[in-house]
């Protein structure tokens, strides 16, 4: 990450042949996975934590949004408080499976589930 500096470097590395075979927006998919292992975050949090530009993450929880695949919470600005997001695991679950079926594969969600 050469010039970067530490406080941006981002902190959730998106590599594999999935995402390759894929062409998935490996900054998308940061934010999926930065989404899963932090719900409830803002966009400050998402792009401090990444290391990306706010507009691209704001871009990016978007097209999410409008996926279905993140939900958010309206901000309150007389409050103080700032728009949270979380993804919405069901309908990542249901798009990655149908993908799957669409590619023929025969795979059960319980194929899916992490190793204890």
């Amino acid at each position: 990450m050469g010039d970067v500096p530490a406080l941006t470097r981002p902190t959730i590395s998106i590599e594999g042949v999935a995402v390759d075979i894929l062409g998935a927006n490996q900054a998308r998919v940061g934010i999926l996975v930065w989404l899963s292992r932090h719900p409830d975050s803002t966009v400050t949090e998402i792009n401090q934590a990444l290391g990306l530009s706010r507009m691209s993450v704001v871009d990016h929880i978007r097209a999410l949004v409008a996926t279905g695949a993140v939900a958010g919470t309206p901000a309150q600005p007389t409050r103080g408080q700032r728009a949270r997001y979380r993804l919405v695991p069901e309908v990542v679950e249901r798009e990655l499976l149908g993908l799957l079926d669409q590619l023929g594969l025969d795979v059960s969600e319980r194929d899916l589930k992490k190793p204890q």
